[in-house]
């Protein structure tokens, strides 16, 4: 992008000197351009370009642009001729010889292209600065400031020209030193000085009738011999950065989900009051708080983690045991990139289910248990059995032997006392088992695993034993026939299973009728 071009123009008799100097290479990133003046009459320096005239004709002078910043004019000629024109003259050459003259040549052109370099520099800065979003300044070490950028002059509510040359606290209208940052400002600038190298601070300012919090990064400006002769700075205003902080704040302590903030390490940063309520935490404890650490000894997995790559977020239901009860949460940890999307943290949010999974428990229940004994129904025994086919199991088919009369000669109501307490006993007698009522006076008991078939044979025994206690009067009573059935693990069909069990039942029933009779 930088490029110095230089447009010689000349017009001198010595025409060996031309051909050396034009063997000269140009300086730095620099393109020569050579041409010979042939007519004096007419003749005029091209406008907007970096110009050398070099003649020995004092007629030429008259053309040289004297005091332009980007020319130059070399002077061989009488000097009297030149009287009126020796302002606009750089150097002069007459009586010097050729190698003096080239020595000045690129002498001359050095300073032209550094002083070139030097203004393109300063308008990439100057751009650079005025494109920034942050105040930038340059001061010297009297605390005058030499530059500003248009940010600067926009906050402190003046112009560029105002600013140069003035201390902060004449731009601000400050009178007191130490008021609202002016001491943190000067002691920043002097620490810079005194260490000589860039510092960071934060500094309160106040602005107008406005406070302002700035991020400052200040750093020291050398001279060629390695002096310091003032400072630079960036300030950075953090003021609504630290607006919005507070704003976030509010907003999680006011949401009624319990929310963690952490850095990309999971280092806790914030936690909002609703989670230090659910797990009523006192101050020390949310202090001393790990958050993974915590996680894997207070939540108990209730599915695997989902993880969405799209959205950056893992989900997963937990259960939680706090203050003696039981809390089912869905939790979700979102990650958070910046701009450049790189990990910059999470925030952990807590979606209490609770509710929803205890009206998913009650419908469950009652789809799968009978209403009147609080057993298992039917539907849910065989899924059960059908679930554990293929393994050694034993069931029992228990059918209650003149249920019928108690319920003709008593009513329902008596006949569901005999339901309840018969329920009741097969639960205290096959603690290990699982029991189902399959429908009317008809219960099941599923045991898992190789059963002693004596010791099954008499807690069958205790069990009729019970029965037969609960309702004896009269001519009869109520008794328990129970059917039978095993498998090693090759009975895998669940109806033929229930089935011999029924088959076996209604075989010990006869026999019970017979021995009434």
């Amino acid at each position: 992008m930088f490029v110095f071009e230089l447009y010689i123009y000349y017009k001198w008799e010595n025409r060996e000197l031309m051909e050396k100097l034009q063997g000269i290479k140009p300086v730095g990133r620099g393109v020569f351009h050579w041409e010979e003046v042939q007519e004096v009459q007419g003749f005029a320096l091209p406008e907007e370009r970096c110009t050398l005239l070099i003649t020995d004709d004092s007629r030429l002078l008259s053309v040289g642009r004297a005091g332009q910043e980007f020319s130059a004019v070399i002077y061989g000629g009488d000097l009297k001729d030149a009287e009126d024109y020796i302002d606009g003259i750089d150097q002069f050459w007459a009586g010097y010889p050729d190698r003096v003259c080239e020595k000045q040549f690129a002498k001359l052109i050095g300073n032209m292209y550094a002083h070139f370099r030097a203004h393109f520099d300063h308008n990439v800065l100057k751009a650079i600065m005025d494109s920034s979003q942050d105040m930038m300044w340059v001061k010297d070490l009297k605390g005058l400031h030499l530059g500003v950028n248009r940010k600067f002059a926009e906050v402190v509510g003046k112009t560029k020209e105002e600013c140069c040359g003035a201390t902060q606290n004449d731009i601000l209208d400050i009178t007191e030193e130490s008021a609202f940052g002016g001491g943190e400002s000067s002691e920043s600038e002097s620490g810079v000085i005194r260490h000589g190298e860039m510092m960071s601070t934060e500094e309160l300012v106040q602005i107008g009738s406005d406070m302002k919090q700035l991020t400052t990064y200040k750093a020291p400006i050398y001279d060629p011999f390695g002096k310091i002769v003032g400072t630079t700075g960036i300030g950075h205003d953090v003021t609504e950065l630290n607006n919005m902080g507070l704003e976030l704040g509010i907003l999680l302590e006011n949401l009624p989900l319990p929310i963690i903030l952490c850095d990309e390490n999971f280092n806790i940063i914030r936690i909002n009051d609703r989670f230090r309520q659910v797990t009523q935490m006192g101050a020390m404890e949310v202090a001393n708080m790990r958050y993974l650490q915590w996680k894997k000894d207070n939540l108990i997995p209730v599915t695997e983690p989902v993880e969405n790559k799209v959205r950056n977020f893992v989900k997963q239901e937990f259960r939680l045991i706090a203050r003696g009860q039981e809390f089912y949460y869905v939790l979700i940890e979102q990650a958070i990139h910046d701009y450049f999307g790189n990990l910059s943290g999470y925030y952990c949010v807590y979606v209490d289910i609770t509710m929803q999974r205890q009206y998913e428990q009650t419908i469950l229940q009652a789809a799968n248990t009978d209403g009147l004994t609080g057993l298992y129904n039917r539907r849910y025994f065989y899924d059960f059995v059908g679930k554990n086919a293929g393994q050694p199991m034993t069931m029992l088919y228990i059918d209650l032997d003149n249920f019928k009369q108690v319920n003709d000669e008593y009513g329902h109501a008596r006949g569901d006392d005999v339901l309840k307490k018969s329920a009741e006993y097969i639960c205290e007698v096959f603690p290990e088992g699982t029991v189902a009522r399959l429908g009317g006076d008809e219960f099941a008991v599923l045991l898992l695993g190789e059963i002693d078939q004596r010791q099954l044979k008499g807690k069958c025994d205790v069990l009729d034993k019970r029965i037969r206690t609960i309702c004896r009067k009269g001519k009869f009573f109520v008794s328990a026939s129970i059917g039978i059935s095993s498998t090693d693990g090759s009975q895998t069909d669940v109806d033929a299973f229930i089935h011999e069990g029924d088959v076996r039942m209604y075989e010990v029933k006869k026999q019970h009728h017979k021995e009434v009779k």
